[in-house]
């Protein structure tokens, strides 16, 4: 079977299955019970920085790659199995990507974002519980700039979100425009640090929804959503990542719900270890904790978030 065969059966194959996914969690739309492990794939998926990527989309190899005829499609697969440390729930995380590339540096594609249940105590999950989560359309552009000395350089990425989340859509969600604007700093071949900036607007139509239990709540208007990575190879094919994700989060008003009126802080800490076993298969591990902050008022709350976070392990395919 040809290469572009191959990843088209497979991405039809998961776009054609949502139309079976049950519903999932937002956690800033509506009230409506889910199980944890839809909640913890919503957050999951509101704020997932994708550090882990095919090489395709990664390395400079792509760059002797032609950017006309078969060469330029590829595919990702990406699974991980993903543990609930205070719930003792197991459930995945997972990815299919596809794209073209349009140049050298730069692509356009789509991703979807699934997740399936494994073990729960609770009756709502038992079963695969398959449930589609963000998908997005994404313009991705690397080296837009770079320094003389190549030490300092800018990429770009913009991200269409489509309403594949059926409890979002339900709460009248129409779509979400992502831009990403980073800057990053290459010490050496071992050691970079990475600096995203991300507004985030969500639109919807209308300002807010009525979850089961009749609670009122107001849908996401706009994210300030900040990441600082640091990205080590402290050895030959492996690599390390600890992004900083700290946001902003603003809503909808509405007349008749109760808004606290000011700006919820998150903050997540996302670290992952890698292994390149060969240019399609890397494994790897990874956790990323619950709020690290007040949401509201001021101060750490480390102890909880670390608590309430999910332990991974991470399979990554290239297509």
């Amino acid at each position: 079977m040809s290469l572009k065969r191959f990843w088209v059966s497979s991405f039809t194959f998961l776009f054609l299955s949502t139309g079976g996914f049950s519903d999932v969690n937002s956690t800033k739309t509506s009230s409506t019970k889910a199980s944890p492990s839809q909640s913890r794939a919503a957050v999951s998926s509101n704020l997932r920085p994708n550090l882990t990527k095919s090489k395709n989309a990664s390395s400079s190899t792509s760059a002797l790659v032609s950017a006309t005829g078969i060469e330029s499609l590829y595919g990702y697969l990406e699974f991980r199995p993903s543990y609930t440390t205070k719930i003792g729930e197991i459930h995945t995380e997972n990815t299919a990507d596809a794209g073209f590339k349009i140049a050298p540096n730069m692509k356009l594609g789509y991703a979807q974002w699934f997740s399936t249940n494994l073990i729960s105590n609770l009756p709502s999950t038992q079963g695969l519980n398959l449930t589609a989560n963000d998908g997005f359309f994404y313009f991705k552009a690397r080296d837009v700039w770079k320094s003389s000395n190549e030490k300092w350089m800018a990429a770009y990425q913009l991200r269409l979100i489509t309403p594949t989340d059926r409890n979002k859509f339900k709460a009248g969600y129409v779509t979400t425009i992502r831009n990403q604007f980073q800057i990053s700093h290459k010490y050496n071949d071992f050691f970079k640090t990475d600096f995203d900036y991300r507004p985030i607007l969500h639109v919807y139509n209308r300002a807010s929804v009525a979850g089961l239990d009749g609670a009122v709540a107001a849908n996401p208007a706009f994210d300030h959503q900040f990441v600082l990575n640091q990205e080590i190879h402290p050895a030959e094919k492996f690599s390390l990542y600890l992004p900083l994700i700290y946001q902003l989060s603003t809503f909808r008003q509405d007349a008749g719900v109760t808004s606290p009126g000011n700006w919820r802080k998150l903050m997540i800490f996302w670290p992952e270890l890698d292994y390149e076993i060969n240019p399609i298969h890397t494994v790897g591990i990874s956790y990323y904790t619950d709020n690290l902050i007040s949401a509201y008022g001021s101060g750490l709350d480390l102890s909880n978030g670390f608590q309430k976070g999910v332990a991974q392990l991470v399979w990554g395919i290239n297509l």
